[in-house]
């Protein structure tokens, strides 16, 4: 579930979204160790919404090799 009050900028790089992930990851474990669970509850839902801009990254970069010009060539019928 992606938290409903942040929005992820487009204009992020892969490496910029993956350095917050690897910061909210950071804290996710400092709050599920300090047994604080709201906290951590609403720390994943931030890292859901970063990790869903991640894979819109990845599709966009698919679409940008042009993968369906090799994926025409196959045929296995």
């Amino acid at each position: 579930m992606e938290h409903p009050l942040v929005s992820i900028d487009k204009t992020l790089t892969e490496e910029q979204v993956n350095s917050a992930i690897n910061d909210l990851n950071t804290k996710l474990s400092y709050a599920l160790r300090s047994n604080n669970s709201y906290v951590a509850n609403q720390i994943s839902m931030v890292i859901e919404s970063y990790r869903t801009r991640l894979f819109e990254i990845y599709k966009q970069n698919d679409q940008d090799s042009q993968i369906d010009n090799y994926t025409k060539n196959i045929d296995i019928s």
